[in-house]
């Protein structure tokens, strides 16, 4: 009887702990089935013509995204983020990754196709990982997860836009020639080569200026005319006031396609006479060395000598002598300019013309009362000094000035080439 209860007892523990097992293995499964992240996140990937982006395959370009989320860890908002070079929580160029939101968040995210890139927008796709995602078909609806209880991945898949860009020579100028003097009456156009090219239509914009000064994008600074867009390689001019005028010009085809300015060429235009010389008369050339000072504020520096006048009347009047322009960038702190000469020497024989009495100086920038000032003597800077105020130019470091040299030539002076040395300085 003990032996059967033992029995019995034997096989009841035998079928309890097979029941147990059974239960536990329900259990198991059970706990597993039911076990949800308490966190999710979106890792957003950027793909350019099939693969991985890289800052070489995408030029280093940034995307810009935008997205929208709502969760209870963070609440609702939108905002934007890049696709770049560096990653966005993540060590990975262009990939970024979401902050971790509770489990049911809501999540949206698209690319900001109007940040202007050289990449086509191609689609999204999306996968709970990186391998399903690269694996599906891209769709351009946006990528929007609802009530989210795994983790997401999606591709941007952008391509290369092909170019469309045509590539126009810049026109090149033909007349008036470069750094010459006209008349307003003698100047009628300003002329250059066309511009031609696969598109047809092409058109120009002419520019001139005062100061051949130009931004970043090459225009001039401070332009004193632009024209609107002309259908002929040339623009009227007629009635051209007198003074120095720089100038370029830009061809556009029908497609928007701009080519670089021109070179720029610069013209005078002086009403003076300077017409034949009669005998007596004799013609000059200016060259030679500048000196001067230097400051934190700007350097002295002579950028240009225009020639307004080279041919003259030996007659002993600043009316029928030479005249030169000189552009010179002078230290924003040392505004006292003055200049000295040496005596003019005939390039032919050992004539000479004397500088003092008949040399003087004179500039619009300087306020004492415009002052034009005579040289006294050869190799000595004149006196009183020009004291330069105003600026052509205030883009440009240091103050840009003109100073107008004139020379009379003395009666009975020999004819020739007369060519001289010149100096400037600047002080506080």
């Amino acid at each position: 009887m003990n032996r059967l209860l033992i029995k019995a007892a034997q096989k009841s523990v035998s079928l309890i702990a097979l029941f147990a097992l059974v239960l536990g293995s329900f259990g198991i499964s059970g706990l597993a089935h039911a076990a949800s992240p308490s966190t999710v996140k979106v890792t957003i990937d950027k793909f350019i013509d099939g693969k991985m982006a890289t800052s070489a395959s995408a030029g280093g370009l940034p995307f810009q995204m935008t997205a929208t989320w709502n969760a209870t860890s963070t609440g609702a908002g939108s905002g934007g983020f890049s696709l770049s070079p560096t990653g966005f929580n993540s060590p990975n160029s262009y990939e970024a990754v979401t902050a971790d939101m509770t489990t049911g968040a809501d999540y949206s995210v698209s690319e900001d196709t109007t940040s202007g890139t050289p990449f086509t927008l191609s689609g999204y796709t999306t996968g709970t990982t990186l391998e399903m995602a690269q694996t599906a078909t891209p769709v351009m609806t946006m990528p929007s997860f609802t009530g989210m209880t795994s983790d997401e991945y999606v591709i941007v898949w952008n391509t290369t836009t092909p170019s469309t860009t045509v590539s126009l020579s810049a026109p090149t100028p033909t007349s008036p020639a470069n750094s010459t003097t006209t008349t307003s009456a003698n100047l009628t156009s300003i002329n250059w080569t066309p511009v031609t090219d696969t598109v047809g239509g092409v058109s120009y914009v002419f520019q001139s200026s005062n100061s051949s000064a130009t931004n970043t994008d090459g225009s001039f600074t401070s332009p004193v005319y632009t024209s609107a867009m002309l259908s002929t390689n040339s623009v009227p001019t007629s009635g051209t006031p007198e003074g120095t005028y720089y100038w370029h010009v830009q061809a556009t085809d029908a497609n928007g396609n701009m080519s670089p300015w021109s070179t720029t060429w610069s013209f005078i235009v002086s009403n003076s006479d300077t017409t034949t010389t009669p005998p007596g008369g004799t013609t000059g050339g200016l060259g030679g060395d500048v000196t001067g000072g230097t400051s934190s504020h700007g350097t002295l520096a002579v950028t240009s000598v225009t020639s307004v006048s080279t041919t003259a009347i030996a007659d002993g009047t600043f009316t029928h002598g030479w005249k030169y322009v000189f552009n010179i960038t002078i230290p924003d702190n040392e505004k006292n300019l003055s200049m000295k000469f040496a005596n003019w020497l005939n390039t032919n024989s050992s004539s000479t013309m004397p500088v003092a009495g008949n040399m003087r100086i004179s500039s619009p920038q300087a306020d004492n009362a415009n002052a034009t000032v005579v040289l006294s003597a050869a190799n000595v800077f004149s006196t009183p000094a020009l004291h330069m105020t105003d600026d052509l130019d205030s883009s440009m470091m240091g103050k840009q000035v003109q100073i107008t040299v004139e020379t009379a030539v003395p009666l009975n002076t020999v004819n020739g080439s007369y060519t001289t040395t010149y100096a400037v300085q600047t002080l506080p």
